[in-house]
């Protein structure tokens, strides 16, 4: 069965995904109730900022912001790529179409830089197939 592209998330989306995505997204954000968790989708749906689609299986969300407070430069940040069962090969097939549709977004916005892996259920081989050349970047952080 051929794949449909990735959909842009609309209120409705919320209703059909939510019984999965809800648990997903409150174990991956515990700071944040079901509540919390409703309202900030609600107020990214419309953003240009944001970048929220869905596939029948699966739900991703990327943000565009810049790389750093001094300088412009900006980046797409994946935010989460969540599948609903993400052991099944045909949800992480659809889960790798996201990749493609933050790449196309990344290009049309002549930006370069895409960070990924971040919060994802798509293996990071398959990211890397979509994404083409992939680099890891270290960061030291002080826990106070």
């Amino acid at each position: 069965r051929q794949l449909s592209p990735p959909r842009r998330f609309e209120r409705p989306d919320i209703e059909r995904h939510g019984v999965w995505l809800l648990p997903r997204f409150t174990t991956a954000f515990p700071h944040l109730n079901n509540h919390q968790a409703l309202s900030f989708m609600v107020n990214v749906l419309y953003s240009n900022e944001f970048m929220f689609l869905y596939q029948d299986h699966g739900v991703a969300l990327a943000q565009v912001m810049s790389e750093h407070t001094l300088q412009p430069k900006q980046m797409i940040w994946e935010r989460f790529v969540f599948l609903e069962n993400p052991e099944n090969p045909r949800h992480i097939e659809e889960g790798a179409t996201f990749y493609d549709e933050f790449v196309l977004w990344a290009k049309r916005k002549q930006i370069d830089t895409l960070v990924v892996d971040q919060i994802t259920d798509v293996p990071r081989e398959i990211i890397k197939q979509r994404c083409g050349k992939v680099t890891s970047r270290e960061l030291w952080t002080a826990k106070i």
